[in-house]
């Protein structure tokens, strides 16, 4: 059983890999932010030649923007390793979260108790309670609507002062966090507005949050499903490692190293790949191919194994 990750890396190796790396980490942001330019490009030519072209580049563009969030770059920079500056990563945590229409604080509290108490009751994001019926998954797909219209209510209230159930909210960081998040959709759409002069186009900017999930919604279920029985074994069992091309490893902030990632959380994302060679140098672990994952998960073999605790 390892829970350290002091039982094969010594110090000089352990600081090289929880150290950040800042032009890494700004290069990656700004391929981010160009890869966000040139498909909202993409949707305005494309639909001028046709509007079947603008469509499938709103719905990569949607896609891609999901990556910004908790399975993706949001995730990342809460952990405040991505640059060296901590200042930096909050504020981008917040960016983040507000595009995705999150609530920072939310997060801040649950990841934290995830970490330190993996697949406790009241460790919500490993048991996630999302939905596989027919009709969410045509959702997570097409457009969640019913996500929409659930973020945006839960946003106006708290920014309000109140909980859902209009209860007063103590905490006034859960406050803030709804503000900043209305305040910044707001502002982008009343920029995409004056910019492009578009009803349709600030519409598709509108929806793009709420659009395509389906993908990042299959990574985030990866990370941790079907392993409730290992939970007792530390991250390299309860957590899972799985290989995928760069372009989507990149895109997702290289979570799919989310064993590696839960042994040593300090690790900024871009040095995960580095803590798994060794990790695999060493067999301590073993990554499965998403398609073994997609396989097993369907088959429901994954909850029979939790449900026999073996």
């Amino acid at each position: 059983m390892i829970r350290s990750a002091t039982n094969f890396l010594d110090k000089e190796e352990l600081k090289a890999l929880t150290t950040s790396n800042n032009i890494k980490a700004f290069t990656d942001l700004c391929i981010r932010i160009l890869l966000s330019v040139l498909l909202i490009f993409g949707m305005i030519q494309g639909y001028d030649i046709h509007p079947l072209i603008g469509v499938i580049f709103w719905y990569l563009y949607s896609i891609q923007l999901h990556f910004w969030g908790y399975a993706g770059l949001g995730h990342e920079v809460f952990h405040r390793k991505v640059f060296s500056n901590k200042k930096l990563n909050q504020w981008l945590f917040y960016w983040c979260s507000a595009i995705t229409w999150n609530n920072s604080r939310f997060f801040a509290k649950s990841h934290l108790y995830h970490h330190s108490h993996t697949f406790e009751d009241n460790d919500s994001e490993a048991t996630s309670e999302t939905s596989w019926r027919g009709f969410d998954v045509l959702l997570y797909l097409l457009i969640d609507f019913r996500l929409m219209v659930k973020r945006i209510r839960y946003t106006l209230v708290n920014a309000a002062g109140y909980y859902p159930d209009f209860t007063l909210i103590e905490d006034k960081e859960i406050t803030r966090a709804a503000q900043r998040t209305l305040m910044l959709n707001l502002l982008i759409l009343i920029f995409v507005y004056s910019i492009s002069q578009s009803n349709l186009l600030t519409l598709a900017i509108g929806l793009a949050p709420f659009t395509g999930s389906l993908l990042n919604k299959v990574l985030a279920k990866s990370q941790h499903h079907g392993l409730a029985s290992e939970s007792e074994k530390g991250p390299l069992s309860h957590s899972r490692t799985i290989p995928l091309p760069k372009l989507l490893s990149f895109l997702y902030a290289n979570m799919n190293y989310h064993a590696e990632h839960h042994l040593l959380p300090s690790v900024p994302y871009y040095n995960l790949p580095d803590l798994h060679a060794v990790l695999k140098e060493q067999k301590v672990i073993q990554p499965i191919s998403l398609n073994k994952f997609l396989q097993t998960w369907i088959s429901g073999k994954y909850e029979e194994q939790d449900a026999k605790g073996i």
